[in-house]
């Protein structure tokens, strides 16, 4: 299966033609290469057990076991982020950066979605590198000694 890579904008790619609970090493190490260049990787349609969904996060290093969520039963290494219909308040409702509370932050967070709500429901994400890139020069020298 050959890689198909997209850009999505000014962060991110999705990603095409590959079947992730069959990753092959040629395929992890193109797949880890375009993380680096876009920062974030979608893939659609895919269906992981949580066996594959842990050897795929293993193909991109060492497992970073979140604390504060309940994990997957059988799986802590799995994070389960749940949200119920009656809840609120959303999780992570805030910009934040997973793992930021830690000494040596993990490399990135796998999202795996199970159910989605019609509406809402969306997980953005940011770039601060390509935001300071996009600063007047005049702002650059201005923050350069912060």
């Amino acid at each position: 299966m050959t890689l198909s890579i997209n850009p999505v904008g000014a962060l991110g790619a999705e990603v095409a033609g590959v079947n992730l609970s069959q990753l092959a090493q040629a395929q992890a190490q193109e797949l880890k290469q375009a993380l680096g260049r876009y920062g974030v990787l979608f893939f659609r349609g895919q269906t992981l057990t949580p066996e594959e969904q842990i050897s795929l996060a293993e193909a991109f290093g060492v497992i970073n076991i979140n604390r504060f969520f309940k994990s997957v039963p059988d799986h802590p290494e799995i994070a389960e982020v749940r949200k119920e219909p009656d809840q609120k308040m959303n999780i992570g409702g805030s910009w934040h950066t997973d793992h930021s509370y830690d000494q040596i932050p993990a490399l990135g967070s796998m999202l795996l979605a199970r159910e989605l709500p019609l509406l809402g429901g969306d997980t953005l994400f940011a770039s601060t590198a390509r935001a300071c890139e996009t600063l007047s020069d005049g702002l650059k020298r201005t923050l350069a000694g912060c």
